[in-house]
């Protein structure tokens, strides 16, 4: 591209004709989802996990081995090394979104919390205790406050 083009801002595009499968269209429509700034931490965590298996489905359907790639050190199609590569994460990104949707299935009122790191942390702790605790931890009123303090307590003892 020219520094004139630059200047004024254009942007060259390269396009190729070929036709996309379902899943190649899926995947370029949740990469965009996950792109979007309206999301809350769950919402974006929820789609990059879809964003992964999809993603995973579709390496493994166009995987072709390189024929210089030795055997011990070949990628696996899927593998998450080739996801996170593939959708332009990092593979713990990816990980800790698996993590927080998991906690938010087991836990659904982590939902409220404001950051990833926090929901999986206060699920991890949760996970702990014993059945009894874990229900008075889960009493009905005000939940996500109540979880929010027993973090910072617990993070405060740390």
């Amino acid at each position: 591209m020219s520094a004139g083009a630059c200047a004024f801002g254009v942007v060259i595009v390269r396009a190729f004709n070929a036709e996309l499968s379902e899943d190649e269209r899926h995947e370029i429509e949740l990469e965009e989802n996950v792109r979007r700034k309206d999301l809350t931490p769950y919402e974006r965590s929820r789609e990059i996990v879809k964003l992964a298996n999809v993603a995973a489905g579709v390496d493994k359907q166009s995987f072709v081995k390189s024929l210089n790639e030795p055997n011990k050190n070949a990628s696996k199609a899927g593998s998450l090394r080739r996801v996170a590569a593939r959708v332009g994460m990092t593979a713990p990104a990816i990980l800790n979104a698996k993590q927080h949707v998991a906690a938010v299935s087991r836990y659904p009122e982590l939902k409220a919390i404001l950051t990833q790191k926090d929901a999986i942390t206060i699920a991890k702790n949760l996970d702990a205790l014993s059945d009894v605790e874990r229900q008075h931890a889960r009493g009905t009123d005000n939940r996500a406050a109540r979880y929010r303090r027993a973090f910072l307590k617990a993070r405060a003892t740390e």
